[in-house]
């Protein structure tokens, strides 16, 4: 199993930013960037494992066992909170990046697609014991 920690650094109102780390049995390691909503998931720790996604047409990362939220992923998106006539990318997942930046005068997830693509070459699928912290 890999270990992740995602380490919330900065809440604002634009949303809740950190990185992920992940390391694996062998001590290879990956570092990518994260958003969530305002009103994220609890610290803690979560079984996450790959799964069909009805609503992405895809598999992706589905954390287990969250307290208060049902189908917690881990996609691709830029923003956390609505963006002008655009709802916001996610209203409790965790979006994943290479970088935290600007988009369009708000803070957001950057590079998202191939942040998604390289977590999952990078897992192959394999189950993640991922801790949640607050800074």
């Amino acid at each position: 199993m890999i270990t992740g920690y995602l380490k919330r650094i900065r809440r604002e109102a634009d949303g809740v930013f950190g990185t992920l780390l992940l390391r694996d049995d062998a001590g290879r390691e990956l570092t990518l960037f994260t958003g969530e909503p305002p009103r994220c998931i609890p610290a803690g720790t979560y079984t996450a494992t790959m799964a069909r996604s009805p609503r992405f047409g895809r598999d992706l990362y589905r954390l287990k066992g969250v307290p208060g939220f049902t189908g917690i992923l881990i996609h691709a998106g830029n923003w956390c909170v609505p963006h002008g006539d655009r709802p916001a990318d996610t209203t409790g997942c965790v979006l994943v990046g290479m970088a935290h930046g600007g988009l369009e005068g708000k803070r957001a997830v950057l590079r998202s697609v191939l942040a998604l693509h390289a977590l999952h070459e990078w897992t192959k699928g394999a189950d993640i014991a991922l801790t949640v912290v607050d800074a």
